[in-house]
């Protein structure tokens, strides 16, 4: 019995019978290029959705007519680009539109106009139940695009479907790309949906609808909530696929095998104590510990806390006093006298013994640090559904399948990293882990284990540029390429040598992307559902960067004795991102990164907290940390010191402080100076200023610099 039968008996209410076939719906991205439309017309696709940002009425007349002259018919997603538009703006906007099935979400539910000149939908996504129900109560609304899992239940949903059907307005379902038997599932969903169902959006982005397979078992139709279901889940439709290949270690896992890991570490805590809530703090790099040992947490109902491998012991010391875990899980390599050694390879599978607690959406999941700005890291709480979402959106924008090999050379403590693993479980791929960042490791990678998704930072692009001339010849379909800004010129020279590159802006605050760029271009635009905006814009357009998205952090922990974060800047569903941006027509341009931030080879480098051990030792009056240029790495570290001593003399001092401090964090460049730094107005260092003079005399006196190396 098929999975759309059995959802008619257990909801009798639902459309009798079964639609025998649902129609879906194939999303490409907007291009002018004739032959694309062509051959989406010759394979059969009618029904096309484009994400659509240009607010430019001729623009989009123009484009409509030559998807139309195809016999397509042509949905636009605009996902709120012409929010705040005035309402004449908005009209001329829609008539420009003239033909098209529907504009899905043009702006803000606020300001969504009681008529237009094509019918409108609006995604749930966006916007809540109650909302899409008022529009579509008065007339504003002729189209719901619904994706079941936002209702919780098939119930819930079965039951919104049925109020939208009373309303005259009809119904999309889409899916947030939840591997194969997911969108299986959502199929079956949608043959017994109440009311007018409209060709739905249930495929892969680029991949025809024809191309879909129907399965005819029985999956749950479940939220992925909690992530500890995604090893779950995996497990059970994939048991034997490939889950984790450690390119350093040569280890070789299937899902059955990681999901086995998984439930004996999880026990190994339990009864270590470890309850919902509490925290469990890991210090390792082997991904053969990290990946089970943090779906063990998340099954526990425990929060993740991963801890940077090269970090120091004095480091991990000062992190465990404040966050006060309930256990430090460790691998051979990361000794500590607190620490629970874990070999991955002595576990032994057992039945499970343990009680796993209640799903809720809203508890923590990760605690990820971050800059501060009281010489203390802060610490990211992000939700188990804002990590989930986050999965979903950026598979949204990359496409996913179940033949996907994902490669990532990123530490697993990093958010760039997590999530890099968590794509590859909710697509239920292989994981291909590699510390190697050269660029001869990139290549070799590629071509060992056909890799199709990949997650790097800047550095690694450009030692993949210096280090190799050949052409990578792989089925590669997305490079993602985050960690800080990276020159237009690497990523085209990228894209020459074969490499599809996609520059991505986010930060740990919003679980790593909140925007991406297309195949062949270098314009950001924001995730699904992410809502950008620009406060207190200059002349230019140019101001803070204001977000809201559901994967946003939940706020930042409150620790005992720590000062509280100001509500103003987490407040609202607002993240206040602290970066200086311009955003027009949709494209977001990031001018620069938070200015206390140094951004190393693609790691995070937060200046306060060095400064706080150079002002401790003896004889330094002042010292400020900044980010001066680098050709290879993007930035390097240079320290800046008030003191009366000679160099000679300080360096002793320096060695012996900087020993608590990693490696990659330490200063690689000198000044000492006996005059105060430059303060600003209120009494602050004028840090941007103190960079600019250190980065100038890099340039003009480098000798005087480069010799005091550390």
């Amino acid at each position: 019995m098929g999975l759309a039968q059995w959802l008619h008996l257990q909801y009798p209410d639902s459309t009798v019978p079964p639609r025998p076939e649902v129609v879906a719906q194939t999303v490409v991205a907007a291009t002018f290029d004739p032959a694309i439309w062509a051959s989406l017309a010759a394979a059969g696709d009618r029904h096309v959705k484009v994400k659509w940002t240009s607010a430019d009425p001729k623009e989009l007349a123009e484009f409509v007519a030559m998807v139309r002259a195809n016999g397509l018919q042509l949905r636009l997603d605009v996902n709120g680009g012409w929010q705040g538009r005035p309402p004449a703006d908005l009209a001329a906007l829609l008539e420009a539109a003239q033909g098209v099935e529907y504009v899905e979400d043009p702006t803000a539910v606020a300001d969504w106009p009681n008529s237009s000149a094509v019918p409108l939908a609006a995604d749930l996504l966006d916007s809540s139940p109650e909302s899409v129900l008022a529009l579509a109560a008065r007339g504003a609304v002729a189209v719901a695009v619904v994706k079941p899992a936002l209702l919780g239940s098939i119930g819930r949903f079965l039951q919104f479907a049925q109020a939208l059907s009373k309303l005259s307005c009809d119904l999309v379902i889409s899916s947030l790309f939840d591997g194969p038997v997911g969108r299986s599932a959502l199929h079956a969903l949608a043959a017994v949906a109440p009311g007018r169902l409209r060709a739905c959006g249930l495929g892969v982005p680029g991949q025809p609808a024809g191309q879909l397979r129907m399965s005819d078992n029985l999956p749950t139709l479940q939220m992925m909530w909690r992530m500890s279901d995604g090893l779950a889940r995996a497990a059970r439709y994939q048991p034997d696929r490939l889950a984790l290949r450690d390119a350093d270690r040569n280890i070789d896992w299937t899902w059955k095998q990681l999901d086995a890991q998984g439930h004996a570490i999880a026990r190994l805590i339990s009864q270590a104590g470890v309850l919902a809530g509490e925290i469990v703090a890991a210090w390792a790099d082997d991904a053969a510990l990290l990946l089970p040992a943090q779906w063990a947490a998340w099954r526990l109902g425990a929060v993740w806390l991963p801890i940077h491998p090269r970090a120091t012991t004095a480091e991990v010391d000062e992190l465990l006093a404040r966050t006060r875990p309930r256990v430090l899980l460790t691998d051979r390599r990361h000794p500590h006298a607190h620490g629970l050694v874990i070999a991955p390879e002595q576990l032994e599978p057992s039945p499970i013994s343990y009680v796993m607690p209640a799903m809720d959406a809203t508890a923590d999941a990760l605690w990820l640090p971050t800059s501060g700005t009281t010489g203390r890291q802060k610490l990211c709480r992000i939700s188990h559904f804002s990590l989930w979402y986050a999965v979903a959106a950026s598979l949204d924008a990359v496409g996913a399948t179940a033949d996907d090999v994902w490669l990532c050379p990123l530490p697993l403590c990093h958010v760039g990293g997590l999530m890099v693993a968590a794509r590859a479980a909710v697509g239920v791929g292989t994981l291909v882990v590699s510390s190697g960042s050269s660029g001869l490791a990139i290549h070799t990678l590629s071509e060992r284990f056909a890799l199709t998704q990949a997650s790097i930072v800047g550095l690694q692009l450009q030692r993949f540029l210096q280090q190799s001339k050949d052409v990578i010849d792989s089925p590669l379909r997305c490079v993602l390429v985050g960690g800080g800004p990276v020159p237009p010129e690497w990523l085209d020279e990228g894209r020459r040598r074969g490499l599809p590159l996609r520059q991505t802006y986010g930060q740990t605050e919003t679980c790593a992307q909140v925007a991406i760029t297309g195949v062949a271009d270098n314009t950001l635009h924001p995730l699904l559902g992410v809502q950008l905006r620009i406060d207190q814009p200059d002349n230019d357009g140019y101001g803070r960067l204001i977000a809201h998205t559901w994967q946003s952090m939940t706020g930042y922990a409150q620790l005992p004795g720590e000062e509280v974060q100001p509500e103003s800047e987490v407040g609202h569903g607002w993240l206040d991102t602290g970066d200086w941006a311009n955003l027009q027509g949709g494209a977001l341009t990031i001018a620069a990164r938070r200015s206390d931030i140094i951004i190393s080879g693609g790691e995070n480098i937060y200046p306060q907290e060095i400064e706080t051990v150079l002002i401790g030792i003896p004889g330094i009056d002042e010292a400020i940390v900044c980010g001066v240029p680098d050709f290879e790495r993007g930035q390097i570290v240079g320290a800046w010191l008030v003191t009366a001593l000679r160099p000679e003399q300080c360096w002793p001092l320096l060695e012996q402080a900087l020993g608590r401090v990693a490696p990659y964090k330490r200063p690689l460049i000198w000044r000492f100076c006996p005059e105060p730094l430059a303060r600003t107005g209120p009494g602050k260092v004028a840090r941007g200023e103190m960079s600019m003079q250190f980065a100038n005399l890099c340039k003009s006196d480098p000798e005087e610099l480069l010799r005091m190396r550390l």
